[in-house]
């Protein structure tokens, strides 16, 4: 009926402190289920009729059998004999800190109605039955409370290998006498590793969300100081008399400030892109090349695998001890560092000719709007600097 210790099963699961945390707050195993064989506890996790849930702020005993025995299928007799563990410790999940219970040397003894509150001075729970629970009437149980850290520190110990064939493929192994609770184990690792995945894909999005949002947040300001220069210097004047014969020209040179603007926006990037390729071996908080207008499919592509590898590999840090997984990761963004950066040298090669270009038809714009008179020179000024700021704004907020 119940798992023999002896029997060993080995299961795929997930080494990581952060991650083997965060199972542990969800899948309790903290709270061994036993049964009293003939000469040891029986872990039967998984084979009982019923399950606690336990209250966090409250304390529980530790390290100590708790015995239920269901009276009826409704009711349990709860009982801890104290003559055979005197010494009681009680633990606090909430901040897994210990408290000195006091010796004790009776046997404690209390029925309770399944579901009914169990609120003692070394003890807080509720005990539930499983949906699918029979046959368990007259049948004994036992709870026992595991220190937290030192539960999720036997889980962490487990064997993180690279596939001989194919370096890309990870084997995680995790041993253990009860089947049930290794492939909980790993059901709950293979969700949490979906969602790893899941994230790492999006960080590329979210990346360019992050920095188009804080962006947006300063340029607010910029255009409306902007405006509001540009209202203060039409206030009082005739507009219309100011922008006769300077109208075309204003239109003309704002266009290509914004054009001289996004090659410089995408300079700037291709400068980032490629001193950070330089000196820095995480990739994983890169801005998008979008953010810039870059449009170059080949960067575009090639950033996106060097910020998801560089994120999955930091993630692969917490638990793989594999010097041949980290090799093959290393290797991989190593060639996609020298794909980018001969990438980023024919996009900057592209861009200095679009900027020569732009540059000589500012300069004969300007040379013309020299000739207007001085106020229509300013407003000419003013427009250009505020157009600039709201095209910008709008790009940022598409």
């Amino acid at each position: 009926m119940y798992n023999n210790p002896k029997k060993s099963y080995i299961i795929y699961a997930y080494k990581s402190n952060e991650n083997a945390i965060t199972y542990f707050e969800n899948l309790e195993y903290y709270i061994n289920y036993e049964v009293k064989g003939k000469y040891y506890f029986e872990d039967v996790y998984g084979k009982v009729p019923f399950y606690v849930k336990i209250d966090k702020n409250k304390g529980q005993l530790l390290n100590t059998p708790i015995k239920i025995k269901f009276l009826t299928l409704n009711q349990y007799e709860l009982s801890v004999d104290f003559t055979e563990y005197p010494s009681g410790s009680i633990m606090h999940y909430i901040d897994d800190s210990r408290s000195d219970l006091g010796s004790l040397s009776d046997v404690f003894v209390k029925k309770y109605n399944v579901d009914e509150e169990v609120s003692l001075p070394f003890l807080n729970l509720k005990l539930h039955l499983n949906p699918d629970a029979i046959d368990f009437k007259g049948k004994e149980f036992y709870i026992r409370f595991s220190d937290f850290n030192s539960t999720v520190s036997k889980y962490k110990d487990i064997d993180v290998s690279a596939d001989a064939k194919a370096a890309s493929v990870i084997t995680l192994q995790l041993q253990g006498s009860n089947k049930y609770r290794l492939v909980k184990y790993l059901n709950t690792t293979v969700s949490m590793l979906k969602k790893i995945q899941l994230d790492g894909k999006n960080q590329f999005a979210t990346n360019t969300i992050n920095f188009i949002d804080s962006t947006l947040l300063q340029m607010e300001g910029q255009i409306k100081s902007a405006e509001n220069e540009l209202k203060d210097f039409r206030r009082g004047k005739n507009v219309f008399q100011l922008e006769a014969g300077g109208e075309k020209l204003t239109d003309k040179v704002s266009g290509f400030d914004i054009t001289k603007d996004e090659l410089e926006r995408k300079s700037k990037y291709l400068n980032l892109l490629n001193s950070y390729l330089l000196k820095n071996n995480d990739f994983s908080k890169l801005p998008a090349p979008s953010v810039a207008g870059i449009d170059d499919p080949n960067i575009l592509i090639n950033v996106s695998k060097l910020i998801q590898l560089s994120a999955q590999r930091a993630e692969l840090g917490y638990s793989v001890k594999s010097n041949k997984m980290f090799t093959e990761f290393d290797s991989e963004m190593e060639a996609l560092k020298k794909v980018l950066l001969q990438n980023i040298i024919s996009a900057k090669t592209s861009l200095e000719v679009d900027m020569s270009i732009v540059n000589r038809n500012i300069a004969k714009l300007e040379g013309e709007i020299s000739k207007l008179p001085e106020q229509q020179q300013e407003l000419v000024k003013i427009t250009r600097k505020y157009d600039l700021k709201d095209n910008l704004y709008s790009t940022f907020l598409q």
